[in-house]
């Protein structure tokens, strides 16, 4: 990736990462799921004080050590980045990141824009084989959407590996396939990425509604079933609410690919807040959401007290919390750095070697607390706002290059 500031003018196009279809266990007119007890004070209560304490540690960040050895650099690797959609934030960065890192470890590299159409997946994967490159990276592209063409990148050798996306034997696809990847990051502790999203991700966003609410949320929830990823945020979202006996997921809003491109999504989310006047947060799940309708939905409400709640931290939406206008917050993780992260972790491929944690974690952003160096989320940042790990220095000198 090149050495890249998201820059906010480019961002409010489509976004290729995309939300869960709801499994709600509750009773309200669209299948919504919460809890009986809505009175009375709940904050002396353990699961209040556990996501209290959850939000203290995700405050001050959780990101680990990154990798400390490995194997120096291979030599003559070409790698084709297959990305979502270019004009896409949630997608370009840590496209970007896999492009800026390939340079740095000395490969031929190329971005490929999907455009979010599976088609073109198909397109770019299939050029990377002619182009005889050594490796794939799917950056938010789902095994599901390529089986074939990732059959024949296979069958021609190259090796491939995923950013956001998600083998075809994810078990909450309910698909039945086989792997079909040879690696994907590790997050902190060892966690894939889909059990992260589960149990770590996605109960933090919940802890923060929780919170901010003191235990009284009543939720309105954006779904959708386009990407395996938004399943996973959804299922650790659900998951992490349903211990607060006081809240509730008053409301789900079904949404698709072209609702965002087609300016649908503020009209969906203001119906969905006059509907439900006592609505005090929304889960938009990631950050492209909010900019393509959910923050100007949020703004028109005029409501003192909801909480929007987003994912990546991106730069136009670092802004948008800042000054208050349709973001509450955000939790990464950081999305550049997983692009290095996967260089890194396809040099070990090559080498032979096991997959080792990224050491990638999150960090609360909120009004509050914002990175200011660099002005997006880049991992765990200090009091100053300041990125904390100069990861591009630990995985140079880990490759014996520049």
């Amino acid at each position: 990736m090149r050495r890249h500031r998201l820059r906010s003018t480019a961002m409010i196009a489509t976004t290729a990462i995309t939300v869960l279809a709801l499994v709600a266990c509750g009773s309200s007119d669209s299948g919504e799921s919460g809890s009986s007890d809505s009175s009375g004070d709940v904050t002396s209560s353990d699961w209040y004080q556990a996501a209290q304490a959850n939000i203290e540690t995700a405050t001050q960040g959780t990101d680990g050590d990154m990798p400390a050895t490995g194997p120096v650099a291979a030599t003559g690797k070409s790698v084709w980045v297959i990305s979502c959609d270019s004009s896409a934030p949630g997608c370009a960065t840590p496209a970007s990141g896999a492009e800026e890192a390939a340079k740095a470890i000395g490969w031929g590299v190329q971005v490929f824009d999907g455009k979010s159409d599976p088609t073109k997946y198909a397109e770019g994967i299939r050029s990377a084989i002619t182009a005889k490159a050594d490796a794939l990276i799917l950056d938010s592209v789902d095994c599901r959407s390529v089986k074939q063409p990732l059959a024949e990148a296979r069958a021609a050798g190259l090796k491939v590996y995923g950013i956001n996306s998600f083998d075809c034997d994810d078990p909450i696809t309910d698909d039945g396939g086989e792997a079909m990847f040879d690696g994907s990051n590790l997050m902190i502790g060892d966690q894939t990425y889909a059990d992260y999203l589960d149990t770590v991700f996605g109960p933090t966003q919940a802890d923060y509604a929780i919170t901010q609410t003191e235990g009284k949320a009543k939720v309105i929830e954006l779904t959708e079933t386009d990407l395996v990823v938004t399943q996973h945020l959804a299922k650790g979202f659900e998951s992490g609410l349903e211990k607060c006996t006081s809240c509730e997921i008053v409301k789900t809003v079904p949404i698709t690919l072209s609702d965002l491109v087609g300016g649908k999504l503020q009209e969906k989310v203001s119906a969905a807040l006059t509907q439900h006047p006592e609505a005090n947060v929304i889960y938009a799940q990631y950050d492209a959401t909010i900019l393509l309708g959910v923050g100007q939905a949020a703004v028109a409400a005029n409501r003192p007290g909801l909480i929007t709640i987003g994912s990546e931290g991106l730069e136009p939406n670092v802004e948008l919390i800042k000054e208050g206008k349709g973001q509450s917050a955000a939790f990464g993780p950081a999305a550049w750095r997983a692009g290095w992260a996967a260089i890194d972790g396809l040099n070990r491929i090559f080498a032979g070697e096991p997959a080792v944690s990224t050491g990638i974690g999150l960090q609360l952003i909120d009004k509050d607390h914002l990175p200011t160096d660099p002005a997006y989320y880049d991992g765990n940042f200090d009091e100053s706002g300041k990125t904390i790990l100069d990861y591009r220095s630990g995985y140079k000198k880990i490759w014996g290059v520049g």
